[in-house]
This record gives structure tokens, sequence and C-alpha cells, in this order.
């Protein structure tokens, strides 16, 4: 009882102090227009530019600033424990899935399947009513909840490289007649930009989201070229980043990049159909063959009763 009214009268006067005394805003949503160049020469990720300027601060509650600290202590645990621990890497990742969450919010989606699949996977174990059942179904469950979270973003980010070699066979020719035509890497790059739509037209924005906050086009080009999941993407940058400083033959390295990729996708091609094939003789076989192996085998026991 005594503990009951201590901790009612230690929550009573903490809200209190939050309601009287607030915690000041946070500038970051203000400053984000100011360090992009320096955050993306940092290795940061980043976002189209102002997109984090216009959104609001978060209003937390008083009960989540409570348990904040004990909540990113959870999530400390849980990440280091799942190897998510690496913020670069893992933000590199979530932007080559092309999922529009930072590393925090990735977290802590993490931390709750896992916790959930646990909780449930604890009432499964207390309902069948064993001590290995209640130690089993928890680590099955938690295991399988985190290794789908990890299969869905590598699942992503070969579906977003598909997809990209898929477009840039046509962005490389584009390109290559911009060029042909007079025009320089950044007019290029904002005609293809301003009339086409897509993954790698949306990379294209940020390079030149980055190059109208300050950074050159070279500098800004190799960071999509390490940033792009398609090694055909990052040869392309590569390309559009040594031209914009050294003056190579721009139109036929891109005319050769498109007669690469063209090929890589016949072949591409030609291995999913082979793939497709042995998956449509799979059912047939699996039917076929039992009712050839019957066939085969009932006369043996007349045979060898007969022979007798």
């Amino acid at each position: 009882m005594i503990i009951v009214a201590s901790l009612s009268v230690s929550t009573i006067i903490a809200y209190w102090t939050y309601t009287i005394i607030s915690p000041l805003p946070r500038l970051s949503h203000r400053l984000s227009p100011y360090d992009t160049v320096a955050r993306v020469r940092l290795g940061s990720a980043l976002s189209s530019l102002g997109e984090k300027s216009k959104q609001e601060p978060i209003k937390s509650t008083f009960l989540g600033e409570f348990f904040r600290p004990m909540r990113e202590s959870v999530i400390r645990i849980i990440s280091k424990a799942a190897a998510i621990d690496d913020v670069e890497k893992m933000t590199l990742r979530l932007e080559q899935a092309g999922l529009n969450s930072d590393i925090e919010a990735y977290r802590t989606a993490l931390v709750k399947k896992i916790a959930l699949s646990i909780v449930a996977g604890f009432i499964l174990g207390a309902g069948i009513g064993n001590i290995t059942a209640v130690i089993f179904f928890p680590l099955i469950l938690g295991f399988v909840a985190f290794s789908k979270s990890r299969a869905l973003i590598d699942k992503r980010i070969e579906r977003r490289c598909t997809l990209i070699r898929s477009e840039m066979y046509t962005v490389d020719q584009l390109l290559a007649l911009h060029v042909r035509t007079g025009a320089g890497v950044s007019q290029a790059l904002a005609c293809i930009s301003q009339r086409t739509h897509g993954i790698v037209s949306h990379e294209i924005g940020h390079v030149l989201s980055r190059v109208h906050a300050g950074m050159p086009i070279d500098e800004s080009l190799y960071t999509a070229a390490k940033n792009t999941p398609e090694p055909h993407a990052t040869r392309t940058y590569k390309l559009l980043a040594a031209a914009s400083h050294r003056g190579v033959d721009l139109t036929e390295g891109l005319l050769d990049l498109a007669k690469d990729l063209r090929r890589t996708l016949r072949e591409d091609i030609k291995a999913t159909g082979a793939k497709r094939r042995a998956a449509m003789l799979l059912p047939t076989i699996g039917i076929l063959a039992p009712i050839m192996l019957l066939f085969v085998a009932a006369p043996i026991p007349s045979i060898v009763l007969a022979g007798r």
C-alpha cells in the first residue's frame, strides 16, 4: 500500500513538473534545409530537399516521456542482439529497399513485432501447460518475426534492383540522346527527371536536390552510386560523374552501358524461362512418377510368388 501511494504521488509530481516546465522544441526540423550537404558528405541518408523541414515536431505524451529511457534500453539491447546496431549500414539498406522510415522507426517496429511474437509464444506455451513449450514457442516465434523482417528488406531490395535494371536501359539511351544534342550532364539529368517517372527518376531527383543545395554534381553522382542497390546504375552514375569534370566520351559510354544492360536482361529472361519450365514440370512428374512406379511394381509380387 505504501509503495502504491508513493508511486502515485511521484507520478502526479512528475506530471505537474512536465506541465509547468515543458521541454524546449527541437531545432532539427528548422536546421535540416541548411545542413543537407554536410549530412550527405558525412554518410547520412538523405531524403529529398526540404522533406524533413515540412514535418511537424512529434509531440510525445507524458507516459511516453516517462517510459522513454526504459523503451530505448530495450530497443538498444534487442538491436545489438539482432545485429542491427550499425546505424549507417541499416540506414543504407532501408534507403535501398525504398522504405520511408528512419532507423529508429524500423528498430521500434521490429522490437514491437518480436515482443508480440514472444508474448504470443508464452500464451501458446502456457495454454499447452508444458515448461518446454513455454520456452520453445517464444524463441521460435521471436526468431520467425525477426527473420521475416530481414527477408522482407532483402526481397524489396531485389525487387527494386529488377525495376532499376528495366528502367536504366531506356534512361541510358535518353541520356545519350540529350548529350549528343549538346546538353551537359546537369541539363540531361534535369530533362530525365522532369519527363520520366520511376525509381531511377526518383534517384536523379535526389542528385539534383543535392546539387541545388550546393554540392558539386560529381560528388552528388558519386553519392548516388554509393547508395543505389543496382550495379548497372552505379556504373552509369560513376560515368556521369567522371564526364562532368574529366571530359570523357559520354555518348559512346552510355550506349555501351545500354548494350551491356540489354545483354544482361536477355540472360535474366532466359534463366527465368528455364526456371519456370522446370517449375511447370514438377507437378507433372510428382503426379505421374508414383503412378508409373505402381504400374512397374504391381507385377512383382505375382512374379515372386509364382516362382515359388
